[in-house]
């Protein structure tokens, strides 16, 4: 199982459907990556790269994160959150 979030204003700047994106194979998810660094319509399309290791912490952590702190992302305004009562009580 794989689990993939994505940016729905960034779907639609790059002309994906930000609602029902096509995202069901490997080869959709890097047809969507391409087409995101096609229009810039964000900085990064895939972000740890797919071919990095560092996926596997997410596989581990970021669900527990985001269970434990309502959704909220891991950086906010700039900065970690980590250091927040739901980022503590996770680590």
């Amino acid at each position: 199982p794989f689990m993939l979030y994505y940016n729905k204003d960034v779907f639609a700047k790059a002309g994906l459907d930000p609602e029902k994106p096509q995202l069901s194979t490997y080869e959709d998810v890097l047809a969507a990556a391409e087409a995101i660094k096609k229009s810039n319509a964000a900085k990064f399309a895939l972000y740890p790269p797919a071919t990095s290791d560092a996926t596997n912490a997410l596989f581990d952590f970021y669900p527990l994160y985001l269970a434990n702190s309502g959704g909220t992302q891991l950086v906010k305004d700039g900065k970690a959150t980590f250091t927040s009562p739901a980022g503590q009580q996770t680590l």
